[in-house]
């Protein structure tokens, strides 16, 4: 329902943090997220990059020898900025930055051997996608431009470039979604 209402379902993406104060009728604000303008110029950066042609590892360097913090700190690295094409993970697949909120990607079920929570995929039709213009970040010319280069960049690993990649018996020659 919070989503739906345009509020938040949870977790935190770089560029944004949550709003704190009072509405005017003194109710606290509550789920409800904003444009970090400090990280916001970084987002901006990152997508003009990729979109540009730049690869997600030169892009995490270039923030690291300036000491631009990761999001949680850290360092950059390709794998946070590339993330997962499956659940839609990572900066540059995160559609919040244009504007689209997108929940229940996943659930939760616990692992009746460890006791730990295992995240579990659910089908794409579950999906819950609320339009959030206020948060966007990146113009959409940029994010289209984005998937798209994804998309191309992940076909070009995934398919094979040589007569021995397609040979059936070479198991090791092609990469795994």
């Amino acid at each position: 329902g919070r989503v739906r209402a345009g509020g938040s379902g949870g977790g935190l993406s770089y560029g944004y943090r949550v709003q704190r104060g009072l509405r005017p009728d003194g109710t606290p604000i509550a789920g409800e997220l904003e444009i970090a303008a400090e990280q916001e110029a970084i987002v901006r950066r990152i997508f003009t990059a990729y979109a540009g042609g730049q690869s997600p590892r030169s892009i995490a360097k270039v923030l690291n020898a300036e000491g631009v913090p990761g999001p949680r700190g850290g360092k950059w690295t390709a794998s946070l900025l590339l993330g997962g094409a499956g659940r839609e993970t990572g900066l540059l697949r995160n559609r919040l930055y244009v504007g689209e909120r997108v929940w229940n990607r996943q659930r939760f079920l616990k692992d009746p051997s460890t006791g730990k929570r295992v995240a579990r995929p659910n089908p794409r039709e579950a999906w819950i996608t609320a339009s959030v213009p206020q948060l966007a970040i990146v113009d959409s010319e940029t994010w289209d431009r984005t998937p798209a280069r994804l998309t191309n960049n992940r076909r070009a690993v995934l398919e094979p470039t040589s007569p021995r990649a397609e040979d059936p018996g070479n198991h090791g020659a092609r990469l795994g979604p």
